[in-house]
């Protein structure tokens, strides 16, 4: 909101945040809010430049474009271990104190970005093509109920990242595929409920859900 209200969207204000999510400490909620950052600012300026990102998809076949992507997510996912978690690793990089910059630690941030963007731009050209070959018959079809949960997306990581680790405390035994799957959609719909509430009123709005 500040920098678009003050600084007009610019990129390189933009930069100079990103640059000090590598500096901040992760203390309480920090590293989740500085790895969530890029894709969110990303997102924001995908939708505020779209007739620009438009031109650059249209450059190449969208096949071709998802061709490429998913061969670069399941090279990079070949990678992706234990260490990789945003959860386990934390996000820190340079100690202004000490003077010094931990290139493992870098090295994977950057990594978890590249395959996080990797897999999201998979997922959207893969929904952009579902949507050209199979379109709405009538506006109550399944694709504005996937636009509003992807609307909803931010409110929903937020606030099931408050209600899944209470779920992993209860002493349940016994959870396979399918009692998973129920219990992220009923997460997912609860979540979402929950977020729908929240975006209605204007200053809770504001605050965490960034006025969308």
């Amino acid at each position: 909101m500040v920098v678009h209200r003050f600084f007009h969207d610019a990129l390189a204000v933009y930069g100079l945040v990103f640059l000090l999510t590598f500096v901040v400490p992760d203390s309480y909620v920090f590293g989740l809010s500085k790895f969530m950052y890029p894709y969110f600012v990303a997102a924001y300026l995908f939708a505020a430049k779209e007739t620009a990102a438009q031109a650059i998809l249209r450059r190449g076949n969208r096949w071709t474009w998802l061709a490429g992507v998913t061969v670069v997510y399941l090279v990079l996912f070949h990678f992706y271990g234990y260490d990789s978690y945003i959860y386990t690793t934390g996000y820190k990089c340079v100690s202004l104190r000490h003077a010094e910059i931990r290139w493992g630690q870098l090295a994977t941030d950057l990594f978890r970005m590249c395959i996080g963007f990797a897999g999201s731009g998979m997922l959207l050209l893969l929904l952009k093509q579902l949507l050209g070959a199979f379109p709405p018959k009538h506006p109550q079809g399944i694709w504005p109920a996937v636009a509003a949960l992807g609307r909803a997306s931010l409110g929903i990581y937020i606030v099931s990242g408050y209600i899944n680790p209470q779920l992993l405390r209860l002493p349940v035994e016994g959870f396979h595929l399918g009692s998973t799957l129920l219990v992220a959609v009923v997460v997912l719909l609860g979540t979402y409920v929950i977020t729908r509430g929240i975006s209605r009123i204007r200053i809770l709005d504001n605050l965490l859900l960034g006025w969308r």
